[in-house]
């Protein structure tokens, strides 16, 4: 019997037990990012299978946009095409 197929985020199919190559989690990696620039992230740094990607956060002050606070994620993608997402620490 055949190993069945799994359909990943991105719409790529692959076998449930097979890990995924290094091109594989690159271009898994270079989506996601992607799509995280496009919703305000900008990446601050990147391996092949990990980066870490901040946004500016605002806050009001009476109505009135005072100084920011910086919002860090890491995103990781393991060997079987799971993406991990964890705040990140900032840099001291």
């Amino acid at each position: 019997m055949a190993a069945p197929n799994l359909v990943s985020s991105n719409g790529v199919e692959r076998a449930a037990d097979l890990p995924l190559s290094i091109d594989q989690r690159k271009q898994l990696l270079a989506s996601t990012l992607e799509k995280k620039v496009e919703q305000g992230y900008r990446i601050e740094s990147q391996t092949d299978t990990d980066a870490t990607v901040l946004i500016k956060g605002h806050r009001r002050w009476f109505g009135m946009i005072a100084g920011g606070s910086d919002t860090r994620q890491t995103l990781s993608i393991d060997d079987q095409g799971r993406i991990t997402t964890r705040p990140a620490e900032s840099p001291s």
